[in-house]
């Protein structure tokens, strides 16, 4: 199989290393197993490292595969996810900055060619805590 992943219950993050360029069963089959995990929460993070492999994938997979994530959203919950390949300057960056403009509005997804940025970016959210929301307005009095 082309993906491992482990889980960090304190960071709320999947990272999924990536040894080769998965087929679609293979992604299909990494999130039925993350989400069967008893550690893994809706909006957990992911991390994907995919620095093993160089081979660049097509326009068209890309689209797929951007497809398909979205259809995943909800049952993942709209975490973070970071997209770590090789080089900036490669192709396959920019094939994952390509994934990462198809991918908005609907996640949170960013390519990185820096683990140690994607990390951080992940990380950001537990700089100021957790985010609060109003449920009602201030008393005006």
């Amino acid at each position: 199989m082309a993906l491992l992943y482990s889980m960090d219950p304190v960071r709320r993050r999947v990272t999924v290393t990536a040894t080769a360029q998965p087929t679609y069963a293979e992604f299909s089959a990494l999130i039925d197993a993350v989400v069967r995990e008893p550690a893994f929460e809706p909006g957990d993070d992911i991390l994907w490292d995919r620095r093993a492999y160089i081979d660049v994938p097509t326009r068209d997979y890309i689209e797929r595969i951007v497809v398909w994530w979205q259809r995943c959203l909800p049952q993942l919950g709209y975490g973070r996810v970071a997209n770590v390949v090789p080089g900036a300057r490669s192709a396959a960056y920019g094939m994952a900055r390509m994934a990462e403009l198809m991918g908005k509005p609907d996640g949170h997804l960013r390519a990185f060619n820096d683990l140690a940025e994607a990390i951080r970016w992940l990380d950001e959210r537990f700089a100021h805590g957790p985010v609060e929301h109003a449920t009602q307005l201030p008393d005006s009095r």
